[in-house]
Formats: structure tokens, sequence, C-alpha cells
């Protein structure tokens, strides 16, 4: 209502319960499960979005931070590894969360085990990790050569930024840089706030 209160003072009822309804089913709809009131929720959900778009303010990279360098794209293809044949094939047949599953078993066939070991297989396992590594083992030798150590702001150090979805996949990453070595800060849902402020200043100025 303080928005725009001649279209969300007599609204206001019907908002706060989208609201509620959206934050009770979030989880279910991360998962592709809905019931047929759980359809009906999402539709409200989609007309309250439809309702907020014009109201939010959206800028451009650019109009925030004029120096920002032009951003560019590559895409690398990963191989699937024979355990992750396997996995998938053997996951499929237990699951109905299809593509949650497959989605998972691609990026490490250890996701979908409920217990396992994080050793020498944790890259021969998966062809995202071993491309992760190769990349990683580039950028890493790249920090190290003699010029690195005169890196100004035009020439900064390498800086790697690892995005998942699961928690899990992040232990896994998360292992994998210990056991190179890589120096590393984490972010997600079980780091308290104060820490992943420290983590983001490491980041930014480290």
């Amino acid at each position: 209502a303080f928005l725009l209160p001649s279209v969300f003072s007599k609204r206001s009822r019907q908002l706060r319960v989208i609201f509620e309804l959206f934050t009770g089913r979030a989880a279910n709809a991360a998962d592709g499960r809905f019931t047929d009131d759980e359809e009906k929720e999402l539709l409200l959900c989609t007309k309250l979005h439809r309702l907020l778009t014009p109201l939010i303010l959206r800028r451009d990279k650019r109009q925030v931070i004029s120096q920002l360098p032009k951003m560019e794209e590559a895409t690398v293809y990963c191989p699937v590894t024979v355990s992750q044949m396997a996995a998938l094939e053997d996951a499929l047949t237990r699951t109905t969360h299809v593509a949650r599953t497959a989605a998972k078993v691609l990026l490490h066939p250890y996701s979908v085990l409920n217990e396992f070991t994080l050793d020498a297989g944790l890259l021969s396992a998966s062809g995202k990790f071993a491309v992760l590594d190769l990349l990683l083992r580039f950028l890493w030798r790249a920090n190290e050569l003699p010029s690195a150590s005169e890196k100004t702001a035009e020439r900064p150090p390498h800086k790697v930024l690892v995005f998942s979805q699961w928690t899990q996949t992040l232990d896994m990453v998360a292992h994998y840089l210990d056991w190179r070595g890589y120096p590393y800060a984490r972010l997600d849902g079980r780091v308290p706030l104060e820490d992943r402020h420290a983590a983001l200043a490491r980041f930014t100025e480290d």
C-alpha cells in the first residue's frame, strides 16, 4: 500500500495471503512437486510477480560501475564419466524426480549417495570436477608467475566464484580446495552473517 495506495490498499489481505502461501510452498516448488492446490498457489504468485514488476527498479551494472570491464562468456563442455553414467542409470530406476537427480549426478555421482568417502576418486568420477581442476590449476600457476607479485589494479590476480544450489556439492568443492591447498571463502545458509561479511572482505581485498 505504501508503494502505490490506489492499487495495493484494496488488495492488502490478498497480498498477505499470497506471500504466506509462497513462503510455505517454496520448498515443494523447488522440487517440482505440486498438488492441485499448490498449482493454484503458484498461479497466484505469478500474478503477484506481474503486479510488482513495474515497481521494481532494475539497473545495468554499467550504470553503477562505469569502470567495469566488458563481460566475456565461454561455454566449456565437460565429459560424462563412466561413474556418472552408471550412477545415473541406477538412480533413475529408484526415483521419480528425474530432472533433479540427473542434474545432481551430472555434477558428481557422489551427490546421490547417502554415504561416500572424499578420496582420490573425487576428481576422476566427475567430468565437471576434472575440468574445474584443470581450470583452477591453470589460473593458480598464472598467479604464481614472477609477474604475479607485480599485480596492479589493471592486472589483478585471478579469483574464481563457484556457484551451486546444493550444499553437498559445496562440501565436495571445499574438500577439493583443501586438498589442492587453494585458499577460499565459503558463503551459504549455514555460514553466520558476521562470517559472511568477513569472507566477502577477504575475497575482495586479499
